[in-house]
This record gives structure tokens, C-alpha cells and sequence, in this order.
């Protein structure tokens, strides 16, 4: 098995999303994964580490695309904002539910 560098799976990703221009020409991860012979997930790594190096790709339900239009990267940042509203929401039920939990193991060791 060839080991690949992230350097190397940004440069695959970006070199074939350069050429889909637009949400019509929009690339699903899967296929994205096929023809760049990454797995999803380094896919996904990349395309994350692309954006953070401020490059154009946006993404919706179609997957991702070489944005031209900068409504396009507002609407994939939009999306991206409300995926942390709800992570952060998630986040704090979870910590709600381990102080509970907490609380429950405290009264059952002084019972």
C-alpha cells in the first residue's frame, strides 16, 4: 500500500476540483474519492484543509465544487455555521447528562 502526505491528497483533491466549476458541476465525495484514489475520509481532510488555506471550494447537497461565485462560499459557510450551532448544542446536552450522571453516582455513594 502507498503511503500517501496530506500535501499530497490537497494537491490530488484540488486538482480535479479546480476543473468543476459551479454547483451544477458539483462532485459527490465518493466520486471525488474515486477519482483521486483517496479513501472518503482523506478526501474530507483535504477538502478541510483546502478551505483553511482559503481556497474557493464550496459544497451542499450536490458535494463539492470550485466556487466561482462568492454567494456560493456564503452559502457553504452559512451551512457550516449551523452544523456548529447544533454541535455546540449536542456538546452541552452531553455535558447536562455527565453532571447528572455525576450527581446520581455522588448520592448512591452516600446512601
Amino acid at each position: 500500500m502507498k503511503i500517501t502526505t496530506k500535501s499530497e491528497h490537497m494537491r490530488r483533491v484540488r486538482s480535479v476540483l479546480v476543473n468543476e466549476t459551479g454547483e451544477g458541476m458539483a462532485l459527490t465525495k465518493r466520486r471525488l474519492s474515486i477519482l483521486t484514489g483517496l479513501t472518503e475520509r482523506d478526501v474530507k481532510a483535504a477538502v478541510q484543509e483546502l478551505r483553511q488555506r482559503g481556497q474557493p471550494i464550496a459544497s451542499g447537497n450536490a458535494g463539492y465544487w470550485w466556487a466561482a461565485d462568492p454567494a456560493d462560499l456564503e452559502e457553504a459557510r452559512g451551512r457550516i455555521a449551523s452544523q456548529i450551532t447544533q454541535m455546540t448544542a449536542t456538546l452541552r446536552g452531553l455535558e447536562l447528562a455527565a453532571r447528572h450522571i455525576g450527581k446520581r453516582r455522588q448520592a448512591a455513594f452516600w446512601a
